[in-house]
């Protein structure tokens, strides 16, 4: 399932953030990432990608899916045994449970002007099924960079 081709039309509109404060955001999302991968499994693929990766984070003119601000995408390609920890909520399940979206946690980032509250969600594929190359098609035209090489899909390596 795709989502519609009105999904980003449903959002209201956003005040990007000045890349300074993007840039700053980023480095507290990636140290808490790396303080908070998913557990017990190699970690075959790390990629951030969405608006931080964009250069679009920002807060919107109205809540939108009950957040105020734009959410961090984080992709992980793990073992094909991989447990989700039991506080992980499931945001979306796609392709028999190899390929699901959690919401992991909301952090709070003090900035010169406001707490931001970042939701950020692990995308999570199994290995086997992310070499295959109807799953890279797939996420690629989802906006998911699962490409080895060449994505047309901006991320930033972990």
């Amino acid at each position: 399932m795709k989502p519609s081709a009105d999904y980003s039309k449903e959002r209201p509109p956003k005040n990007i953030f000045p890349i300074k404060k993007q840039k700053f955001i980023l480095s507290h999302i990636k140290k808490y990432i790396s303080e908070n991968p998913p557990p017990n499994t190699n970690l075959y693929k790390k990629r951030i990608f969405g608006s931080i990766a964009k250069g679009t984070f920002g807060k919107y003119d109205s809540k939108w899916k009950g957040r105020e601000f734009s959410d961090v995408d984080v992709l992980f390609v793990v073992d094909d045994d991989f447990k989700p920890p039991k506080n992980w909520k499931v945001h979306f399940t796609a392709e028999k449970k190899v390929w699901v979206v959690y919401d992991v946690a909301t952090v709070p980032i003090l900035t010169e002007d406001e707490t931001v509250f970042v939701d950020v969600q692990y995308i999570i594929l199994t290995e086997s099924f992310a070499k295959k190359g109807e799953t890279i098609a797939r996420a690629e035209s989802w906006g998911i960079p699962l490409k080895k090489f060449f994505s047309k899909n901006k991320h930033l390596s972990l």
